[in-house]
């Protein structure tokens, strides 16, 4: 009996220091966590945003023609002497364009002048000199560029968002770093059973006769404007489980904040709740912080990048 408790206390002796160690090191990191001392922040890039001005933008294409055009006939039959104007000469309304030898038997030779009925610029000259002439026959085309037309076709679904005098802006091949604007002056009423479309029509001013009848157009309607919106960019946006989410830093610490996102802009997101102008967005660094994490803000961006 007395060898069994010598061999226990033994191996008590022997535990002992190891039990001390632990409980020194307990007491130490206890200590620790409680000294007063923080964890370190975490650094993070943000952008403060600031409200904006936002275009809702339809996007379609059409056809440039001239704001008018007129086709030029002969009011009598006979041989075409000769134009008096050239292709892409300006001309008023009653100059002449062309002149005619009348081809009428009873008549003293004498020369028909055939009269443009607008101002604009001769488009076209259709015939050569010497070529027979009727009344139906067309001599000439004459345009008023000063104004131009696009013609569009807007889907039905995209009809209630186009109205008259909405902004509009052009672009064509010819010029690809121009932008030419216009305004939204018809829009049909009636919708094509065929392509499910409405004709839409856009004037757009052409001072300098840079747009010419007949070019291919890119159009942007400007179907509605946002004074005030809040655009972050993309890559502020960290999802989970189907949602998306943002960190707003205030006081030093971030907060986790779910968001609706409206309409997206090269790189950028508008949001439409969850967000307001003036607060502070977390733009790197997600997978290092969570809701109540301190941060140090390492770069601020501005709110254009």
């Amino acid at each position: 009996m007395k060898r069994k408790f010598k061999n226990q206390t033994n191996v008590f002796i022997l535990i002992f220091p190891l039990l001390c160690l632990v409980w020194a090191s307990g007491c130490s990191k206890h200590n620790g966590e409680n000294n007063g001392k923080r964890p370190p922040s975490v650094p993070v890039d943000a952008i403060e945003v600031q409200p904006e001005k936002l275009e809702h933008i339809l996007k379609v294409v059409g056809n440039i023609k001239a704001q008018d055009e007129a086709t030029l006939y002969s009011k009598v039959a006979g041989k075409l002497i000769k134009y008096t104007v050239k292709e892409g000469q300006a001309v008023k309304k009653d100059d002449t364009v062309a002149l005619l030898d009348r081809d009428e038997v009873g008549f003293k030779y004498q020369e028909a002048p055939v009269k443009t009925t607008l101002d604009g610029v001769v488009g076209r000259t259709y015939l050569d000199a010497g070529a027979d002439i009727q009344m139906n026959t067309p001599l000439a085309l004459v345009v008023d560029m000063r104004q131009m037309r696009v013609l569009i076709q807007v889907p039905e679904q995209d009809l209630p968002d186009v109205k008259e005098d909405q902004t509009a802006h052009v672009y064509v091949d010819a010029f690809p770093k121009d932008i030419f604007e216009g305004k939204v002056i018809k829009v049909s009423p009636i919708v094509d059973l065929q392509t499910r479309t409405a004709p839409v029509e856009i004037e757009v001013p052409n001072p300098e006769y840079r747009l010419k009848p007949g070019m291919f157009a890119r159009v942007e309607l400007v179907t509605r404007v946002s004074e005030n919106a809040v655009m972050i960019p993309e890559q502020a946006i960290a999802y989970e489980s189907g949602t998306s989410f943002i960190f707003v830093v205030k006081d030093g610490k971030v907060q986790r904040r779910s968001i609706e996102t409206g309409m997206r802009k090269i790189g950028r997101v508008q949001i439409i709740k969850g967000l307001e102008g003036g607060e502070v967005v977390v733009t790197a660094g997600h997978l290092k912080i969570r809701d109540g994490s301190e941060v140090t803000i390492a770069k601020e961006q501005t709110n254009a990048a």
